[in-house]
């Protein structure tokens, strides 16, 4: 395994990878990875970074993720990365399309628990009347909003 950070429109976002897959396993904006991980300074997922930063809003699309959990979060999970930049999509309407109705409230608690923001835009998901919550706190969840072009929400 081995980390990472890199700034981006939400703050600095810390990161570890799966050296065997290439997989991403954790993405936060709180430094919380482990420290006995290798540390590496470059990297396509930094370039990743960067390139969102500047406005390549789809950067990460490619990376493959490693997430634990139910059936239930891993299709969360799944739909949440169909949520392009720039779209926005309710609790309601995520828990629908993955098969899920009347779920909205375990797609928050999903949302809570994704252990690779950014990647899996938990970000994008919203409340029926408003913005909504998020686990670094609504000011950064409106950055990364306004950074893909949503001013709506």
């Amino acid at each position: 395994m081995w980390r990472g950070s890199r700034k981006t429109p939400g703050g600095t976002l810390f990161f570890a990878v799966n050296d065997s897959s290439g997989a991403i396993i954790r993405a936060s904006f709180r430094d919380e990875i482990d420290k006995s991980f290798v540390l590496r300074k470059s990297s396509d997922l930094h370039t990743a970074c960067d390139r969102y930063s500047d406005g390549d809003l789809n950067a990460f699309d490619y990376f493959q993720v490693e997430q634990s959990g139910t059936d239930f979060t891993g299709a969360i999970y799944t739909h949440m990365r169909k949520i392009g930049p720039g779209a926005s999509m309710t609790y309601g309407e995520l828990a629908r399309t993955a098969g899920f109705p009347g779920a909205a409230r375990a797609v928050g608690s999903a949302c809570a628990r994704n252990e690779i923001v950014l990647i899996v835009p938990c970000h994008r998901v919203v409340a029926a009347q408003g913005i909504g919550g998020y686990e670094f706190g609504t000011p950064i969840k409106e950055k990364l909003l306004r950074h893909e072009g949503l001013d709506n929400f």
